[in-house]
Parts: C-alpha cells; structure tokens; sequence
C-alpha cells in the first residue's frame, strides 16, 4: 500500500473510528508524543485531544462526515462537515438542545504512522449562532 493511501487510511480512522465512536483515549496510536497543533502551538498528545474533548462534552453524539480527503506523501487534507445536538457544557455555554453543524478542514503531517503536526480551519461562529450564544444577524446600520 502506498504512503498516501495509509496516511489517508490514518486520518479517516481518527475520525470514523476514535472520534465518531467516543474512542478518544485511544488516539494516542495514532498521534505521536511529538505532536504539535501548528494554531496554538501546544504540544502531546493531550493537546490534540483538548480540542476533541471539549466538542464531545458539549455536543455529546457529534458526528463527523468526511466531505474530502487528499494525501501527498507524509500530508493528509480532509474537510468535514460535523453535526451534533448542545447536551452539554460547551465552552461555558449550558445546554440548550439545540443542534449545531459546522464546517472545517486540516492539514495533518504524518511520520511513521503518526500524526505529528496539523492545523485546522473551522467555522467556530456557526456553531455558536446555532446554539443561540451568538445571534445569528449582527446589526444593520442604516446610511442616508
């Protein structure tokens, strides 16, 4: 099997198999100890699950669909589109009920099998204005 095809098989098997079933304490097959989140700078293996485990919490049956997924040699493109329902606490924000999606993509950087390094771009709004933290129509001025 080619090196893009087992770091896309990688990739997809964070999210389809650790993520989407609530197996985040595994993902450390599959991230290495030398990880780096290239937007924050954090490092280890409890960086990259910060993120995950903040989502699960306040969206506890999120769900990640893979929209696109690309790989060149030791670098994995994916788009997602993620859909869960506001059941828990969520970045201070209590639970409403209500449903959220969003969309995001990242670029993973891959070493022996190992993620080592990623950055992602996510709609961080959407989620909130879907939750009714943020409205949804941010004032209109009027000109003359």
């Amino acid at each position: 099997m080619s090196e893009d095809k087992k770091n896309k098989n990688i990739v997809k098997s964070i999210f389809e198999n650790y993520i989407n079933k609530g197996n985040i304490e595994e993902l450390s097959e599959l991230i290495s100890s030398e990880y780096i989140d290239l937007g924050t700078g954090k490092k280890g293996v409890e960086a990259y699950m910060q993120n995950i485990e903040s989502l699960i919490l306040g969206f506890p049956d999120i769900q990640f669909e893979i929209k696109d997924l690309v790989a060149e040699k030791n670098r994995v493109v994916i788009r997602w589109q993620w859909q869960g329902t506001h059941k828990g606490n969520f970045r201070s924000i209590m639970p409403t009920g209500k449903k959220a999606v969003t969309d995001g993509m990242a670029i993973y950087t891959l070493e022996n099998g190992k993620v080592v390094s990623s950055i992602a771009v996510v709609d961080k709004l959407g989620p909130l204005q879907a939750i009714g933290a943020v409205p949804t129509e941010f004032l209109k001025t009027q000109s003359n």
